[in-house]
């Protein structure tokens, strides 16, 4: 008799709990308007937008309910690196009003042209989720100028002792619509004064590059020396591409660390060998050239160095 008390309580307590009000997809909020980049969007709409840029994301909502900690998120699926979102809120919202979150998408300079991607925007909190989606079509753009610096090499290192040169190699890629010419890549150390250069003579743009032309490309070292009264410390590196008639430039920092002048290294004497590639493809009865850096860091001004 006991039991059949406690089995009635409990089907008394699940017909309340299934006739209350729940909080769901359909009553949580009314996505009302989305746009990209002021335009207002519809499924299939073709919208332009530039590599490198920022799309800016306008999501205009309706609560259909008091509602707190909402958050927005838009993202757009397909880009083969991962999604590219952005999330806002949490916000509180009460029932009929109208909210507006703006949302910033960047777009990678490498994200495939041409092709169709699906815009997510999801407004939701620890309750609830209302989704909307569109199949945009994103005619991604390139800039008509853009190089970008991509990797940066150092040798021996970002450690070095006083009066020790750093060798600086740059890796660039043009992902812009036209052609580059001379390119100029600067290693500058403001504190200690110091700022070398080479120049890179010309990149296509990636569509364009065939056995005879590249858009990318691979700097000589550029050798920056450290005084040897360099105090002790850590100086600011800049690296920078400067391209488009050096109107445009694409800057990278590093921290260099000077561990101050080796007397060791002194006394011993040493060569620094530093050689730019360590393989290359040749052909049979044909020649390869590679370059090759000497620092001579003897106090005498001549040093003997063996290559094999």
């Amino acid at each position: 008799m006991k039991m059949k008390k406690v089995l009635n309580a409990l089907l008394a307590l699940l017909l309340v709990l299934s006739v209350l009000p729940m909080a769901s997809a359909e009553n949580l909020v009314s996505i009302d308007k989305v746009e990209l980049n002021g335009v207002t969007l519809s499924d299939g709409k073709s919208i332009l937008v530039e590599r490198d840029s920022t799309a800016n994301v306008r999501v205009e909502f309706r609560a259909l309910q008091d509602a707190k900690n909402v958050k927005v998120n838009a993202w757009i699926g397909g880009y083969e690196h991962g999604n590219i979102q952005d999330t806002q809120g949490p916000y509180d919202v009460g029932n009929a009003v109208t909210k507006v979150a703006t949302l910033a998408l960047q777009i990678p300079n490498d994200i495939e042209a041409s092709k169709m991607y699906t815009l997510h925007v999801d407004v939701f909190n620890e309750n609830a989720m209302t989704k909307i989606e569109y199949n945009v079509k994103l005619d991604i753009e390139e800039k008509r100028h853009l190089v970008e610096l991509y990797d940066v090499l150092f040798t021996p290192g970002l450690t070095v002792d006083a009066g020790q040169p750093v060798f600086v190699n740059a890796r660039l890629k043009n992902r812009g619509a036209l052609d580059e010419k001379d390119i100029r890549v600067s290693v500058k150390i403001p504190e200690l004064g110091i700022e070398q250069a080479v120049y890179v003579d010309k990149l296509v743009p990636e569509a364009q590059e065939d056995k005879d032309t590249s858009s990318s490309a691979s700097t000589n070292d550029i050798w920056v020396n450290i005084p040897e009264d360099a105090e002790k410390k850590n100086y600011k590196m800049v690296v920078s591409a400067e391209f488009n008639g050096r109107r445009d430039k694409d800057e990278k920092e590093y921290t260099l660390t000077v561990n101050g002048h080796s007397s060791k290294d002194a006394e011993d004497g040493k060569v620094l060998v530093n050689v730019n590639e360590n393989e290359k493809s040749v052909s049979p009865g044909k020649t390869a050239i590679y370059v090759v850096d000497l620092a001579n860091l003897n106090q005498d001004k001549k040093a003997r160095c063996l290559l094999k």
